[in-house]
């Protein structure tokens, strides 16, 4: 399922355009506020692998200034 999610794969290879199944898959909010995946970056070394969720937080912009502001972090993965 996280291959299938790749933007772009551990060498550096475009895999696929867009996010919705990491979207449909992966929910993050801040303070209540939803903060969706803009890109999935493939990675690792040493027999693992890692998987780089990058997030669009400019919706934050107005009451996320600094790292005191935030109140509560919510991850879902189903």
């Amino acid at each position: 399922m996280m291959n299938k999610m790749l933007n772009q794969d551990k060498e550096g290879k475009k895999v696929q355009e867009g996010t919705d199944l990491a979207n449909e898959h992966i929910k993050m909010s801040i303070n209540g506020i939803s903060v969706p995946v803009t890109f999935v970056r493939g990675g690792g070394g040493n027999g693992h692998s890692d998987f780089y969720f990058y997030f669009d937080t400019s919706n934050l912009d107005e009451t996320v200034k600094e790292f005191d502001d935030i109140q509560t972090i919510s991850i879902e993965c189903k």
